[in-house]
């Protein structure tokens, strides 16, 4: 569809940038900003943001059930609170298994034991890494993305949601696989215009 044919649908839309329709309504029950974005005055991508959540976590699991309705599973799923957690402990485990294992190795082979001050500096290192992850799992708490993915033959489709002081952000972005070589020219165009008007600053 044209952007005339678009907004002939939407009459409440504004025009930017003369390829972009913006407006706002409530959508779950969330008011939410949603612009559609054009390809040579095609249509080719959808961008819903919700301004005004306060649970990002519990905002994301709410339109996760819902996009799955519609897409089935998510293709890809992260939570980097979870990835933050799982760290924890994975740098001891490791140390202690390749301590079990040249343990193993030695008694089946007849070869001289471990060495025990090898040992220690691994278990120091572990002991080091381990206190990093939980800084980071901590950390995570407080800062972290969660995202869900859907591909479809004719479309994907990405739910974000972040979390750090100060913002909470929960993005819906629908893009048309047809369209999905320019969308990502335009994008790279964007960034540098972005970036040319960055470097301005200096």
């Amino acid at each position: 569809m044209t952007i005339d044919e678009v907004q002939a649908l939407f009459p409440e839309a504004r025009l930017l940038n003369g390829n972009a329709l913006r407006w706002k309504t409530p959508l779950a029950k969330m008011p939410a900003i949603v612009t559609l974005g054009f390809i040579e005055n095609r249509f080719a991508a959808v961008d819903v943001f919700f301004p005004e959540v306060r649970d990002s976590r519990d905002a994301h699991l709410l339109l996760r059930r819902l996009l799955s309705r519609k897409y089935g599973t998510p293709g890809r799923d992260r939570d980097t609170v979870y990835e933050a957690q799982r760290r924890v402990g994975s740098y001891r485990s490791a140390a202690d298994a390749v301590y079990f294992l040249g343990k193993v190795t030695s008694s089946i082979r007849g070869a001289a034991p471990p060495d025990l001050y090898a040992q220690h500096r691994m278990d120091i290192r572990a002991e080091n890494d381990e206190m990093e992850a939980r800084r980071e799992a901590r950390a995570a708490q407080k800062r972290f993305l969660l995202m869900s993915r859907w591909e479809t033959v004719e479309s994907q489709v990405l739910l974000t949601s972040v979390t750090a002081p100060e913002v909470v952000a929960v993005v819906i972005e629908y893009e048309s696989a047809r369209y999905a070589p320019e969308i990502a020219k335009a994008r790279r165009q964007a960034q540098e215009l972005e970036q040319q008007r960055m470097a301005k600053d200096f």
